[in-house]
C-alpha cells in the first residue's frame, strides 16, 4: 500500500479561516463529520485546521476547503 503525504494548509491559509470564523468552531461545515454546531470559542491551544472535503480525495488546500475548528 502505498501512503500518500498528506497537504497542509498555508499560514495565510489558516490566518484567513481564523478570521473568518470569528472566534467561533467552525464544525457546521463538515457535516457528514460533526451533527451539531458546537458554537466552541477558538483561542490559543485548542484551534486546529481541518479538510471540509478529505484531503486524499480532493488535494485542495484552499480557504473554501478549510474549517477552524475546536480540539
Amino acid at each position: 500500500m502505498i501512503r500518500q503525504r498528506r497537504n497542509n494548509f498555508s499560514s495565510e491559509t489558516k490566518r484567513q479561516a481564523f478570521a473568518r470564523s470569528n472566534g467561533i468552531c467552525e464544525c457546521h461545515l463538515i457535516p457528514h463529520v460533526f451533527k451539531v454546531f458546537c458554537g466552541a470559542p477558538l483561542g490559543p491551544g485548542n484551534t486546529f485546521f481541518e479538510h471540509i472535503d478529505c484531503d486524499a480525495l480532493r488535494k485542495d488546500n484552499s480557504l473554501r476547503n478549510c474549517a477552524a475548528l475546536t480540539k
